[in-house]
């Protein structure tokens, strides 16, 4: 709901004192019921509905530009404002902020399997640029997916030099491939000690999909992928994600999480998410990028 006229926001404010009229507006502000670029009735039309003076009104708009929460146009009304973007410095959230960032991903939407492999590559390459700490690769369930991470993250070792990389492995994989161990020594060598083999479901792994600088057409896209994540996706803006991710005790217990990509997304989207995770997400968890 937006633009609400005088007379339905007059219903929703029982405190008509200046502080009161301002705190209600803030809280519908919160929830959302007032969203970003809402137009406010005027200050003529609520005061009239409310039984209060001109003066009440204007007070308590000025108590909300304060705040941050609105501001005024000439010939534009007073609109509600965008939620101001949080930095790493203004983490506030239960626990600690968050210590490591990774991305987990089992492949990319491609032509034919050959060009999605080498898209998870840059994709790799570009994470790296961005500050991320460590790129998990695990195979998945896409045709064109990844089917051995061990040599995907070999030709992701010489393409980098500092981001961390890990090997997602089953249970089954520890006992039964016994040239799995032969395989990560070789390849601990090429990463010169950048290389984590970590066991399938020892990380915590969420899959979020800010949509605070997405594209309609992206933002459908993620949506349809969220529906199809058997696990479940965040979808959003980012800092609300990151106050839902702060009430999962699964997170709240780790600082460090792997953000999965889902591999029915194509190169360009998975990029566009790797820009919004490391500008957005990441700081508004307390996340700082490696310099």
């Amino acid at each position: 709901m937006s633009d609400l006229d005088a007379e339905d926001l007059a219903g929703r404010l029982p405190d008509r004192t200046p502080a009161g009229i301002a705190d209600r507006i803030s809280e519908l502000i919160e929830m959302k019921v007032l969203p970003a670029d809402s137009r406010l009735p005027t200050v003529r039309d609520l005061a009239q509905e409310l039984g209060v003076s001109v003066g009440t009104i204007a007070q308590a708009w000025s108590q909300l530009r304060e705040r941050g929460l609105v501001e005024t146009r000439r010939r534009g009304g007073t609109r509600v404002l965008p939620r101001p973007r949080r930095r790493a410095e203004d983490f506030s959230g239960p626990g600690s902020p968050l210590k490591r960032m990774g991305l987990l991903i089992s492949g990319v939407s491609g032509p034919d399997s050959s060009s999605a492999l080498e898209a998870v590559l840059r994709i790799v390459v570009r994470a790296e640029e961005l500050g991320f700490d460590a790129a998990c690769l695990a195979t998945g369930p896409d045709p064109d997916g990844i089917r051995a991470p061990v040599p995907v993250l070999a030709a992701a070792s010489q393409r980098t030099c500092r981001i961390g990389l890990l090997a997602e492995v089953s249970d089954s994989a520890w006992g039964t491939a016994q040239e799995l161990p032969a395989d990560l020594e070789t390849l601990s060598l090429l990463c010169r000690g950048r290389l984590t083999v970590a066991r399938r479901g020892q990380h915590v792994v969420r899959t979020a999909l800010p949509t605070d600088t997405a594209s309609p057409e992206q933002e459908r896209r993620f949506n349809d992928v969220a529906a199809e994540e058997p696990a479940g996706a965040l979808t959003g803006l980012s800092d609300d994600i990151a106050d839902e991710l702060l009430q999962d005790p699964e997170y709240a217990s780790g600082g460090e999480v792997l953000f999965a990509l889902p591999p029915g997304l194509e190169e360009a989207d998975c990029l566009h998410l790797l820009a919004e995770l490391t500008t957005r997400l990441g700081p508004a968890l307390g996340w700082k990028p490696e310099a």
